[in-house]
């Protein structure tokens, strides 16, 4: 019995070995990063480019544009500097819009609207302002598309200070409107703004128009919210970890 006691612990300890081998040659578990999709390859905002060599997910990321995906990073590819096999676990499409300027938004009856919206999980990266966006959609298998504009006020912004607007236009399907039948719906949206910050640095405010919280749910009183990032030109952050795979399409 003692003997066979033994070999047992040995086969444990060479199969713990093999795991822990295993797991080593992988360089990262549960990468999450936003990037661009051009002909079927995704190449991250820092510059390196994704070969899904395993999936185990669901969706066609070649079928998009733009799109953060969570990963595991397996090994680089030998001879290169900054392409990489990896194993693709989930993935969301990002919707990708330029920047407008006030008096444009102002001057469109659509654009002008701003029903409630605000954003989590703001960074910038690959020259884009990133965010998660939050907003109301019906309950039942709405297919409305609501506008969602970032837009830059050049009489608050001045040398280093950009002042932005997100807004939204629900067309309707909104708290302010209905009493039933409303719900929070999300969407990854990528704003470039590279092209309008002049300086190599610069502080950035980001306003939004949400809802007072009524302590025991929503009220219909909004009220502005206010965001300040840094901006430096050729800066990178991470994508956050929370990714959300299940993502709304009511965005445009």
């Amino acid at each position: 019995m003692r003997i066979l006691t033994r070999k047992f612990i040995c086969i444990i300890a060479a199969a713990a070995a093999l795991v822990s081998c295993k797991q080593d040659d992988t360089l990262q578990y549960n990468n999450v990063t936003m990037g661009n999709v051009v002909d079927g390859t995704f190449t991250s905002d820092q510059g390196n480019i994704f070969n899904v060599v395993e999936k185990n997910c669901s969706g066609n990321l070649e079928s998009m544009k733009r799109a953060i995906i969570a990963c595991d990073v397996l090994k680089k590819v030998e001879g290169t500097d900054n392409i990489y096999d990896i194993r693709l676990n989930n993935m969301a499409e990002v919707l990708t819009k330029n920047a407008v300027t006030k008096d444009f938004a102002d001057a469109d009856k659509d654009l002008a609207v701003e029903d409630p919206i605000t954003f989590d999980n703001i960074w910038i990266s690959g020259g884009y302002l990133n965010l998660y966006a939050i907003f109301e959609t019906k309950t039942l298998g709405s297919v409305k598309k609501h506008l969602v504009n970032l837009v830059l006020d050049e009489k608050e912004s001045s040398a280093g200070k950009y002042v932005f607007t997100l807004r939204h236009n629900s067309f309707g399907e909104s708290l302010m409107y209905e009493s039933t039948g409303i719900a929070l719906a999300g969407s990854y949206v990528s704003f470039p703004i590279s092209e309008l910050i002049k300086e190599n640095s610069a502080e950035i405010t980001i306003k939004c128009k949400w809802y007072k919280n009524a302590g025991d749910g929503w009220s219909k009183e909004t009220q502005e919210n206010s965001y300040n990032i840094s901006y430096t030109k050729g800066g990178f952050e991470h994508a956050p970890a929370s990714f959300k795979s299940k993502t709304s399409d009511n965005l445009n």
